[in-house]
């Protein structure tokens, strides 16, 4: 009896995706078998199901003879402001996919069914070409499903991890998952929670570097005192609050760079004070790691090039200079192997 009642538990799930995918955009039987994963027979029997249910399922032939399924999009209209935002989330959506992911694409699609013309074929075509990227960490989308439901459903999660500065190999970290943020400096995912075997406290790990994740039994509840704004509230990227103390960054941009700061987009960023020259002094509080250095925001610092000065901390006013010295002498190295 439970054997069955799975079988029809299974077959009701794979109705509803079907559903779903033809209210997004037309399909033929092969796209849905690639995307559901089960053979182009399996579907044309649901698709043969639907018709009998008679929600509204139309087929159609084009000149190869080829049939295409689709039903009536229930979706809402969106006004000019709402479909433009929408296009932003979906133009995000697909820079933040590093390579295939089955559950990309479907939320991309449902997104782009939305929109309005012209901005639904671009986004359409975009999604498309996302079945063609190819993944530099293949095991992520299985790892994001395997956090996703650790998170939502409130149980620990277990997995291999090593961070690229380890010299002790991966180790298996437990984690009660109390957040998801996506970096704002390389749109990466990191996962924040309470570590339970080694620190005993709350940890970042960035979700292309967790490996073999597996939901475990054990349940817990996040606490109520735990805020991810308060807790992010120093970070450049998601350094947060368990790291080092936030430190006071004060930095002096020229006038070209001081146009640009003025634009925004910033965060933690404030500007102190401008010169007569069109210069700035600009201050931004950032979290540190746990040796106490700004690290997430030194690449940024960097990009700026000869635009901006560090004035504080020392700590990172150093390492700037000790990058501008290691790319001289890199360029150095490079002009005298081709002189030679």
């Amino acid at each position: 009896m439970f054997e069955s009642d799975n079988a029809h538990h299974k077959k009701a799930r794979k109705l509803f995706e079907i559903i779903e995918m033809l209210r997004d955009r037309p399909c033929t039987s092969k796209e849905l078998a690639q995307r559901l994963n089960i053979s182009q027979r399996s579907v044309q029997r649901c698709l043969r199901d639907l018709q009998d249910l008679q929600i509204g399922l139309k087929q159609s032939k084009n000149l190869a003879g080829i049939y295409t399924y689709v039903l009536p999009s229930n979706s809402e209209q969106l006004n000019e402001v709402e479909a433009m935002i929408t296009h932003n989330a979906v133009r995000m959506l697909f820079h933040h996919a590093t390579g295939y992911n089955h559950h990309y694409l479907r939320v991309l699609e449902k997104l782009a069914s939305k929109l309005s013309e012209p901005a639904r074929s671009i986004a359409q075509r975009s999604t498309a070409s996302l079945k063609h990227r190819t993944s530099p960490v293949p095991d992520e989308g299985r790892t994001l499903e395997t956090v996703s439901r650790a998170w939502f459903h409130g149980k620990v999660v277990q997995f291999d991890y090593q961070s690229p500065s380890s010299t002790t190999g991966k180790k298996r970290y437990e984690l009660e998952v109390y957040f998801v943020e996506v970096s704002r400096s390389n749109l990466a995912t990191y996962v924040i929670g309470y570590e339970r075997k080694y620190h005993q406290q709350i940890r970042t790990f960035k979700l292309s570097r967790m490996q073999n994740a597996v939901v475990q039994p054990t349940t817990y509840q996040i606490p109520e005192s735990f805020d991810p704004r308060a807790y992010l509230s120093g970070a450049w990227g998601v350094i947060g609050a368990s790291s080092g103390t936030p430190v006071q960054v004060k930095l002096k941009f020229d006038r070209d760079a001081n146009q640009r700061l003025r634009e925004g987009g910033f965060p933690n960023l404030t500007l102190q004070q401008e010169f007569a020259d069109g210069s700035c002094l600009a201050t931004i509080m950032v979290g540190t790691d746990q040796e106490g250095f700004p690290r997430e925001i030194l690449p940024w610092v960097l990009s700026w090039g000869s635009k901006v000065e560090v004035l504080e901390p020392q700590s990172l006013k150093d390492r700037c200079l000790q990058e501008a010295l290691a790319m001289v002498a890199h360029l150095d190295q490079q002009h005298n192997h081709q002189a030679s």
